[in-house]
């Protein structure tokens, strides 16, 4: 188990690079519409979908920009409530011609 993330060349399937403590327990990484942003879910302490060894500490997601590799920032929207994890995310854009 790691809290690093790893990002693979999907043509050669190499590892290009590893980028160190995207947080506890990293799970599940979805891309903003634009591509300028990854944002990779953080497994809560009480997974509600079965037990298992990916426990976290940190129920939420961090926020990383692709260019630089940087982490943007921790968003903790269930801080204090054991019962939360995060187990998936969707980005939608919004806009002109996005919802609203």
């Amino acid at each position: 188990m790691t809290s690093n993330a790893v990002i693979i060349d999907t043509r050669t399937h190499e590892v290009i690079e590893e980028i160190e403590w995207v947080g506890k327990t990293p799970d599940i990484v979805s891309m903003s519409p634009d591509g300028r942003h990854a944002y990779i879910t953080l497994r809560g302490p009480n997974p509600v979908t079965m037990p298992h060894v990916a426990v976290g500490e940190t129920p939420g997601f961090s926020v990383f920009d692709i260019a630089t590799r940087e982490k943007l920032r921790l968003v903790e929207p269930a801080r204090g409530n054991p019962a939360s994890d995060f187990h998936g995310i969707a980005v939608r854009p919004l806009g002109a011609n996005g919802p609203r």
